[in-house]
């Protein structure tokens, strides 16, 4: 194609400029030139900000029109005017705003991910971060320049760049440091390391062997005359023959240490020539580095020097190099070897480029002084290697430790054991005789003919072979005497599994003659061997007391909440009591022993075993021991167990009330009496060993901050382990967890990530929740796609890593009110599933204005309209209204009037009122209509709230950024440590996060 040049008729210099060519990939590119080119020809004001001026609107679209294609102008022709053409072309390869925002996420993503190889140079990489902070910029996001120099110091390769690094840290501030002068920095560092490299592999090619002295008195001085000698020569009578001074040499004289054959160096060698042809053609095939071994070694810089060859002993065999440059262990004498697989295969490669096969690899048996055998695992068997090397990397990488004192290197092993110790050579290597011992065969066994003729026969019974002997059925079978022998194969090809018998047919006589053991199962899937149930046993161990496992509370932790914003409402405090070795105070019903814990056996009653009167950890009865004791123990004090929530026990002396939650060996303890409180803590201890923990600080993963005007909940520190477990706690923060009309689906095309990093992840994230409904949506959208999840998974997961690091110190605030009040908020978003169609449930209630307990969740079936899906959500929220009045009345002891669900839907509103079936209806499944009944019998009461104060919106899709924050708040999640400040009277800026 022809160059498009631009010419402009009023200038008088005879100029011109070429248009750049506008392709699909490079719009950026050619924006920022078309500008220049507009700009020379004075009518870029036409595009920006617009002119009407005729002449102007020419030559720009006549200059826009020579630099896009023809299907292009074929699109834009029509438009009159150069801005109209410019905004369609930004239009069509920029997008609009939604678009933009989505490329924009692309390339942030693209820009967290982005590292320089080791194989790239300075000036490469910097010319991709440029290129894409260019086109960010082009997006309407400008990358600052400090960002730019953090993520370039730590995307280049450590091992190279680590001391100038570490010393520009030291030495300049890199926030006002211009990211060309970095750059520029590490190129000049680069280019010195590139030449101290080239230095020492020039100074690396100047080896050779220990010379033949002879043939250097023959080369190197002349021989003797009379007179004055030459430059070199011998003092003598007369003027002898001079030295060979113009440096020309007999190369017919010369013997290459490579091929030991006359005419050429080793540099010039032609079977080197042929390997390094060999070794480009086979670039693509994955090799090993190795050092080139050499026997003798001296530098030197004279020339003229003739190597010697070297000539080999049986001693030399033994000898085995210690080398740290080698990648691997490696041997070319297959005798050694005591086990070898020759599958594994591969090359190495050596120091002059070439490269040998691998044969196999294996482990050798050597013999110590001392008669001791030791075993070197991971030998690689390569036939055409003349030296055998032991690997200190190698060495060190399976436990051996590497010591280097004076002039010996010791190796030892990973319990201190001396393995090697190897004294330098005068060549400056290291190097030890070891002895491989050879395998001997000390045992034979010899399989009789029955047996040999058992397997011919495809394991045939040996009572049927002894009729084919004696009936002379197979031709050729000798006639042999049978032997009825143990056949491994045959027991186990042949054995079959029994049921257990309905009833016993045996009757024990003595005790324990007859054992009954349980069984747990069916298991599905069974396992690997097939077994579906699994024997009940208890082992004897010492245990330290763990932490508790998040993610298994969810219900607990809805009660927990219940309760802290009852004691808030009502400004009550909250105890905290734990019980020491809990589980030993259970007592057991059941009969149960145990065996003898092993190194605590009585002498002489070894084959005895413990009767247990108490629980002990580890036994599967123990939790419901310890439980039926602490119940038995809450009875005695006049506790009454709540029967909407187990966990949960009340009592009530002279109109003041006490509460008591249980969780395992925990105990929380609020009441509207401080002395009924420290009365129940004293009884406790008299009954326990307890641990008296003071007012609730800490509980599963939930720090509390109790207050005058209330109680506060957050997960600061565990949203700020999740970001350390991550690798994401230096991340930049965003505003939103999730794009609004973001669209995920399971059957995109996309390159897989790891699934069990992305489901612990998500596990984590779901914890949170407990403290954190403003993440319940996106979270629970991603938890959709546990199974083979996506790159486009995985992005959206760091989109909420991202907004959680701008918002770890966000919580819930419960505060104090006189009345009590429950009320829930039900909302639904219709067909927001890409794959199944269905839609997403959220509600959340509110107990005195403190958010205690709310649900985000896909429905369980496909809804034909937005009225329909919030006629299921709205079913799903009256259950949960009907469980928190009752858990209410039977707390306070008084009769609780119906739950208000507030719904931004009239139609879903007027079907929960409608109790006559009807097309609109008849088809919805029949356990959706238990709301009609709930509004019937008048235990709760539904009623219409507008959609921009609707509290559930939050949990039933992804907002906007400006919706999202004003949703945020109107739920209750707040910044706590700006709450804590303000407490503390510090005055406290508001957040833009």
């Amino acid at each position: 194609m022809a160059e498009i040049v631009a010419v402009n008729p009023k200038e008088s210099v005879s100029s011109s400029i070429k248009c750049p060519m506008l392709t699909t990939t490079n719009y950026t590119v050619w924006s920022i030139r078309m500008q220049i080119v507009l700009s020379v020809h004075k009518v870029w004001e036409a595009i920006e900000p617009g002119s009407d001026d005729e002449d102007k609107n020419i030559m720009a679209r006549g200059l826009l029109f020579q630099s896009i294609s023809e299907s292009l102008t074929l699109q834009v022709g029509k438009l009159n005017t150069a801005k109209k053409v410019w905004d369609a072309i930004k239009t069509r390869h920029v997008g609009a705003d939604r678009v933009k925002e989505a490329r924009l996420q692309t390339l942030m993503a693209e820009f967290e991910r982005m590292k320089m190889k080791e194989s790239e140079k300075i000036d490469d990489f910097a010319g991709r971060l440029s290129e894409l902070s260019t086109k960010s910029a082009a997006l309407g996001n400008t990358i600052e320049e400090k960002k730019l120099v953090k993520k370039f110091l730590n995307s280049v390769p450590r091992k190279r760049f680590i001391h100038i690094i570490a010393a520009l840290e030291q030495v300049l501030d890199l926030n006002t440091l211009p990211f060309e002068d970095i750059v520029g920095r590490l190129k000049t560092y680069e280019e010195r390391i590139c030449d101290e490299e080239e230095q020492n592999d020039d100074q690396s090619k100047l080896m050779y062997a220990n010379n033949d002295s002879q043939s250097y008195q023959e080369n190197s001085y002349a021989n003797r005359g009379r007179g004055q000698g030459g430059r070199f020569t011998n003092r003598g009578r007369g003027r002898g023959r001079s030295g060979n001074q113009t440096g020309y040499r007999d190369r017919s004289k010369v013997v290459c240490y490579r091929c030991d054959k006359n005419g050429h160096f080793a540099s010039n060698c032609p079977e080197r020539l042929l390997k390094l042809q060999e070794t480009q053609e086979n670039e693509e095939e994955e090799t090993q580095v190795a050092e080139l071994m050499m026997h003798e070694v001296v530098y030197l810089n004279e020339k003229n020097f003739k190597p010697s060859k070297f000539k080999r002993t049986a001693e030399d065999d033994k000898i085995w190099y210690l080398d740290n440059g080698a990648s691997n262990h490696m041997t070319g004498n297959r005798s050694y070897f005591a086990k070898l697989d020759e599958t594994v295969t591969g090359k190495v490669r050596f120091g002059d480029d070439s490269k040998i096969d691998i044969k196999g690899k294996g482990s050798i048996l050597f013999v110590t002084k001392n008669g001791e055998r030791k075993v070197l695992a991971d030998v690689y068997f390569i036939p055409d290697l003349k030296s055998n090397i032991i690997s200190l990397g190698q060495a060190t990488e399976s436990g051996c430790d590497v010591r280097m004192k004076e002039d010996y290197l010791m190796l030892y092993d990973k319990d201190g054991q001396l393995l090697v110790k190897a004294i330098r050579a005068k060549n400056r290597l290291y190097k030890v005789i070891m002895e491989a011992e050879n395998q001997k065969c000390l045992q034979i066994i010899k399989t009789g003919d029955s047996t040999t003729w058992h397997a011919r026969l495809g394991h045939v019974n040996f009572e049927n072979m002894k009729n084919m002997i004696k009936k002379e059925l197979v031709l050729g079978m000798p006639n042999m005497q049978i032997e009825k022998e143990m056949c491994a194969s045959c027991y186990l090809g042949k054995q079959t599994r029994k049921t257990f018998p309905q009833a016993t047919t045996y009757r024990a006589t003595n005790v324990l003659e007859l054992v009954h053991g349980d069984l747990c199962g069916p298991i599905t899937p069974p396992t690997a061997a097939h077994n579906s149930s699994l024997l009940s046993s208890t082992k004897w161990s010492g245990r330290e007391k763990k932490q508790n496992t998040h993610g298994n509370d969810k219900e607990y932790i809805e009660t927990i909440r219940f309760i802290i914003a009852l004691a808030a409402s009502h400004g009550w405090e909250v105890h905290h009591l734990d019980v020491k070795t809990a589980f030993l105070h259970g007592e057991l019903k059941e009969t149960v022993y145990v065996k003898q814990p092993e190194g605590f056996e009585i002498e002489g009653g070894e084959d005895k075993v413990y009767k247990l009167n108490k629980a002990l950890y580890g036994l599967k009865q123990a939790p419901r021991a310890w439980n039926n004791k602490l119940n038995q123990i809450l009875m005695e004090l006049k506790f009454v167990k709540c029967s909407k929530e187990p966990s949960l026990y009340r009592k009530e002396e002279d109109k003041q009330l006490l509460v008591v939650a249980v969780y395992v060996d925990d105990l929380l303890v609020t009441g509207s009496s401080l002395g009924m409180i420290f009365d129940f803590k004293r009884r406790m201890s008299e009954k326990f060993e307890m641990s008296d923990l003071g007012k609730l600080t800490y509980y599963l993963g939930i720090e509390v901050i109790q207050h005058e005007s209330g109680i506060m909940l957050r997960q600061e520190r565990y949203a700020s382990k999740i970001l350390a477990e991550t690798k994401m706690e230096e991340c930049n923060a965003v505003h939103i967890p999730m794009t609004a009309n973001l669209k995920l689906s399971k059957a995109q095309e996309e390159k897989s990530i790891d699934e069990k990093e992305y489901r612990r992840n998500i596990g984590c994230l779901r914890y949170l929740l407990h403290t954190r409904p403003d993440l319940s949506y996106s979270v629970g959208v991603l938890s959709r796609y546990m199974h083979d999840p996506k790159e486009s998974h995985g992005a959206a997961l760091k989109q909420i890593l991202r907004y959680l690091q701008g918002t770890k110190s966000y919580g819930l605030s419960f505060g104090r009110k006189d009345r009590t009040e429950l009320i829930g908020f039900s909302d639904s978003s219709h067909n927001v599933d890409e794959d199944d169609g269905r839609s997403t449930t959220g509600h959340i209630f509110y107990l005195n204005d403190c958010p205690i307990t709310w649900c985000s969740q896909k429905q369980e079936t496909v809804a034909l309209s937005s009225c329909e899906a919030e006629f299921m959500a709205a079913t799903e929220a009256a259950k949960q209204a009907i469980w928190l009045q009752e858990l209410l009345g039977e707390i306070i002891k008084e009769t609780y009037e119906k739950v208000l669900i507030l719904i931004d839907n009239k139609s879903a509103i007027a079907l929960t009122k409608n109790h006559v079936f009807h097309g609109r209806s008849k088809h919805i499944h029949k356990r959706y209509h238990f709301i009609r009944e709930c509004v019937a019998n008048e235990q709760v009461e539904v009623d219409h709230v507008p959609g921009d104060i609707q509290k559930a919106d939050i949990l039933t899709k992804a907002l906007g950024r400006i919706k999202f924050k004003e949703m945020r708040d109107l739920v209750g999640v707040q910044d706590i440590s700006q709450e804590v400040l303000k407490l503390k009277g510090v005055i406290v800026e508001v957040s833009l996060s």
